[in-house]
């Protein structure tokens, strides 16, 4: 496949929007309840329950010129003062862990904001990174979900609780079949990765909070302007999806040469290999018979090229393989 056929294939009966691309993302998790929804599946195992969530400014100025200034996805709090980042990262990025580390620190950083007597007592800074792409060494095998903390490096000891990132890969997850979702997350997760594909109902959408999650994000349900508004943003997305398959096809056309031109030096080299023992075991044999004949070793060394030790210490043995 060429890089220029690249095409990318969207069903052209959809029936919800993608929450990949920013507009899904946000028409989404802009809802309160869902958003608490979300929360509570992710740290469902941990027995924490979060009763109400409050947004706030996105955009956080930069304290001194060399600063940038940051906006985020979605920046919220929780009722006990916990703040959430949430960011969808569509587009593979090589400095992510870096940028999702400064995130974080620029959360803490602001709680002391506006404080003329902060005493550095700050509040759980949760952030959760949703990407659509392999993050190398940050992922676990054969699990979407990664968490980091910090931690004493020989007794694993958690150093403080008020530091905590999420990584949620979707390429890494494989449940495909809605019969294989197991917990609340597994739904979430299913739903994030694949509604903008889904052509039907899914059966998840029948209960709870995915029935309002589903009736969000129906197509059906948005006005002209909304769907205006999704088109563009699908459009990125698709700008997205379409420059990552180029490079993955540049990538292995790259492999594929370097294997092309690995196979023809391999065979040149083998028909290099072969015609020099082939002219060797000439040698020998023309050496044997001028041995037989009684020609003294050097004028052998001179006929044949061979060396006069290995003249001397030919046989008629040698002589048949030679032959």
């Amino acid at each position: 496949m060429r890089v220029q056929d690249v095409k990318i294939m969207m069903p052209s009966a959809a029936k919800y929007i993608d929450l990949l691309t920013d507009f899904g993302f946000k028409r989404v998790f802009g809802d309160k309840e869902l958003l608490r929804a979300f929360l509570n599946a992710l740290f469902e195992k941990e027995g924490k329950v979060i009763k109400s969530v409050r947004y706030i400014n996105k955009e956080m100025t930069p304290s001194n010129k060399t600063d940038r200034t940051i906006i985020y996805d979605l920046f919220c709090k929780l009722e006990d003062g916990g703040d959430v980042i949430i960011e969808m990262q569509r587009k593979s990025q090589e400095t992510f862990r870096e940028r999702a580390l400064y995130y974080m620190s620029r959360a803490i950083d602001r709680q002391a904001n506006g404080k003329h007597d902060w005493n550095y007592k700050t509040c759980p800074v949760y952030g959760v990174f949703i990407t659509n792409f392999h993050l190398r060494e940050v992922r676990l095998p054969d699990t979407p979900l990664s968490e980091y903390v910090i931690m004493n490096k020989v007794t694993h000891e958690q150093f403080t609780d008020k530091f905590r990132m999420i990584f949620i890969d979707l390429l890494s997850f494989c449940k495909d079949d809605e019969d294989e979702l197991d917990t609340d997350l597994d739904k979430w997760i299913y739903s994030i990765k694949n509604m903008g594909t889904m052509t039907k109902t899914p059966k998840i959408a029948s209960a709870g909070v995915f029935e309002r999650l589903y009736s969000a994000a129906e197509l059906a349900a948005m006005t002209p302007r909304q769907r205006n508004r999704y088109e563009a943003s699908l459009r990125i997305h698709w700008d997205n999806i379409a420059d990552r398959e180029t490079t993955r096809i540049r990538i292995e056309q790259g492999r594929a040469e370097g294997r092309a031109e690995g196979r023809a030096e391999g065979r040149a080299e083998g028909h290099a290999e072969g015609r020099a023992e082939g002219e060797r075991l000439k040698a020998l044999a023309v050496a044997m018979n001028l041995k037989t004949l009684g020609m003294s070793t050097d004028m052998i060394a001179i006929a044949t090229g061979l060396g006069e030790e290995e003249i001397i210490n030919l046989s008629p043995s040698s002589d048949d393989k030679a032959q």
